[in-house]
């Protein structure tokens, strides 16, 4: 079975299923769901039910017959196909047309609801998170105070328990206003304490953990480069000593120290802006925007070259220049670079 619809149009459906079907669908619910908690207006439902029918009509209609169309034979990536399979394949583009009108309906009933919506209130769906017992939409840090969780998820028993009491003044932005300041009186934090954090303890542990968390992923990501590089430098030996006469060591070393420097005069100007230091914060500043200039000049006048020697990828490329001797020849030649060279040239030239 996975020999027979390899390279066919039932890969091109299987793919689009579970992107359209599984992702794209799962991502317009979730918006319809909190679009009221996010914006504070209802969309009309009528119109989303209709949306919601179009756009699974279509996206049936679009990507079935595409299923049949690989089962019996029709590859992908070709741009014809034999006659036998024009009415499969007229059915999956008239099915993409009414996808299409599915997805601009929530665009256009969703940007009309955020000024003619009503007003969605804290919980019209008359859900049970934690989100909507507060208002729509939500203050700056969701609470005023942490909640105390006392029900399961999905407990609607303590839903119709609590009809009639509200813990939180969800519709009064003015009293809401007043307790978080009380709030904030009863647990102020120094002026470097981020709000979230209890301590400055926590705030240090989690900055010490995500600093490390970022080297690990950067030592991961850089090391995968560097170890493909190795790997092809040892395969194609010959083409890496060509190419590297293209090379700019000074430009690539000069670049490397306007990222660090550029990287430590922004470092400070983050400090500086902590601190509120403003004279500090403005140099800070305008040293890393000096550097970052420098970094794009040494970058241009670099991207210059590589046009010139028709080194760029494009219309201008020519990769038989990465084969010829470079412009200042040397005058101690082994016998060995000058085999490389040859058997560099012969390859370059039978491609």
């Amino acid at each position: 079975m996975d020999i027979h619809l390899t390279e066919t149009y039932f890969i091109v459906a299987h793919f689009h299923f579970v992107m359209v079907g599984g992702m794209l669908m799962a991502y317009l619910s979730g918006v319809h769901f909190w679009w009221p908690k996010i914006t504070g207006r209802m969309y009309p439902e009528g119109v989303s039910k209709l949306a919601a029918v179009i756009t699974f009509v279509g996206f049936v209609l679009t990507f079935f017959p595409q299923f049949i169309l690989g089962y019996l034979g029709m590859p992908r990536r070709y741009a014809a196909y034999p006659p036998e399979f024009q009415v499969l394949n007229v059915f999956s583009s008239a099915g993409a047309s009414v996808l299409g009108v599915g997805y601009l309906l929530p665009l256009l009933y969703l940007t009309w609801s955020l000024k003619y919506g009503k007003i969605a209130g804290a919980n019209p769906w008359q859900a049970t998170g934690l989100e909507w017992q507060i208002q729509s939409p939500p203050l700056t840090e969701n609470f005023v105070d942490t909640p105390i969780v006392t029900h399961e998820a999905y407990d609607y028993e303590w839903l119709e328990s609590k009809k009639g009491s509200e813990c939180l003044p969800l519709d009064s932005h003015t009293v809401a206003a007043q307790t978080a300041e009380t709030a904030h009186a009863e647990h102020e934090h120094p002026a470097f304490l981020r709000h979230h954090f209890e301590s400055v303890e926590q705030q240090r542990e989690s900055a010490t953990f995500g600093m490390w968390l970022f080297l690990l992923t950067e030592i991961m990501f850089f090391g995968g480069l560097f170890c493909a590089y190795l790997i092809f430098r040892n395969w194609y030996y010959p083409a890496f000593v060509a190419g590297s006469h293209s090379l700019h060591l000074w430009a690539g070393t000069l670049n490397t120290t306007l990222l660090i420097i550029s990287s430590f005069t922004m470092a400070m100007a983050v400090h500086a802006s902590e601190t509120r230091v403003r004279k500090a914060l403005i140099g800070w500043m305008i040293a890393t925007i000096i550097l970052g200039s420098g970094f794009l000049c040494v970058k241009a006048y670099e991207w210059h070259d590589e046009w010139v020697e028709h080194h760029v990828p494009g219309l201008n490329f020519s990769p038989r220049d990465f084969c010829t001797e470079p412009k200042t020849t040397r005058t101690t030649n082994s016998r060995s670079i000058w085999r490389r060279r040859r058997r560099c040239t012969s390859r370059c030239t039978s491609r």
